[in-house]
């Protein structure tokens, strides 16, 4: 009679290995299982519990933490099925189905939208608890320095525009100054021209009456000249006579020398140059005096720096005219 040989099949390191995964992703799925049921019913017990009758009634009966139970109650909310199965609630996406408790409850942090994406494209079941929780540290760290960096755009838009508006704002007084400083010269060019034409005309009249005033008392000095010159030609003339009208054609020609002379003066005030000359000194003063105001009113509403930049440009002009004048 034979014996019957029982062979034992040999196992290695690697049968070993997926055992013990395959173990471990059942005791987790019962843990994960267990861990909905009981916040379910954790849930249900703070609805039908008084105030403040829950928390100790969750160390009385099992020696569970608040926070041991707030996490139970968070894992349901966000991963238990809203249709209920007849055995209790279920993980409600195969994504999380493989998941332990502790996985899903650091999830939570993660949006919902995000979730799902954050689970597969990290490939969440095969890391450690510990590096998830790095991950998600990283995740955070990143969103709020994005975050900061967008509060940060948004107030450099934000002083932007209001520098823009300023901007804008000067600008707009800035053309407005331009187009009163444009009306001023204009109306000062029309004025002055007017005026230059005023003083022309006056001038020559009264050049011409000048002229003719010093003809007439040069004509009138030369006929006392004659006449006196006739009296002394003349011997019939009594001396006694001759004295009292020497005497008297004598003044006269004095007077009408006088008269020359004084209409001469009056004959080179009239000069138009000098005319002309005193018409710019009295534009120049009213000019002057405009763009002091002008100034003035553009350091009132606030545009200090075009108001020094606009005085300087005028103090240069002022101060080439002083070395031409010199």
């Amino acid at each position: 009679m034979s014996e019957t040989v029982i062979t034992v099949p040999v196992r290695d390191i690697n049968t070993i290995t997926s055992e013990i995964r395959y173990i471990q992703n059942d005791v987790q799925q019962y843990a994960a299982q267990g861990a909905l049921k009981i916040g379910e019913r954790l849930c249900e017990a703070k609805e039908l519990l008084g105030h403040g009758e829950f928390l100790p009634w969750i160390k009385d009966e099992f020696g569970w933490t608040d926070r041991t139970a707030q996490k139970l109650m968070a894992v349901y909310r966000e991963f238990g099925d809203s249709q209920k199965s007849l055995f209790g609630p279920e993980i409600n996406t195969k994504t999380y189905s493989d998941l332990p408790v502790s996985k899903l409850y650091l999830l939570i942090s993660v949006p919902e939208s995000e979730r799902e994406d954050f689970v597969k494209e990290n490939n969440v079941a095969e890391m450690s608890v510990r590096e998830m929780e790095k991950l998600l540290r990283e995740k955070k760290e990143a969103e709020d320095e994005s975050r900061e960096a967008h509060e940060e755009l948004d107030k450099l838009a934000d002083k932007y525009a209001a520098l823009s508006a300023v901007a804008s704002e000067q600008e707009k007084e800035l053309k407005a100054a331009q187009a009163d400083v444009s009306a001023s010269i204009e109306a000062a060019k029309k004025e002055a021209a007017a005026e230059a034409e005023k003083a022309r005309r006056a001038a020559e009249k009264a050049q011409k009456a000048a002229e003719a005033e010093a003809k007439k008392a040069r004509d009138e000095a030369e006929a006392a000249k004659k006449d006196l010159q006739q009296l002394r030609d003349n011997p019939e003339i009594p001396q006694e006579v001759m004295d009292k009208l020497k005497a008297q054609f004598g003044k006269a020609a004095e007077e009408a020398e006088a008269r020359a002379r004084e209409a001469e003066a009056k004959l080179k005030v009239s000069d138009p140059d000098v005319a002309m000359f005193k018409l710019h000194f009295d534009n120049l003063q009213k000019t002057a005096a405009s763009m002091g105001q002008l100034i003035t009113k553009m350091k009132r509403s606030g545009n200090v720096d075009m108001a020094d930049k606009l005085s300087r440009a005028a103090c240069t002009v002022l101060e080439r005219a002083k070395e031409e004048l010199a």
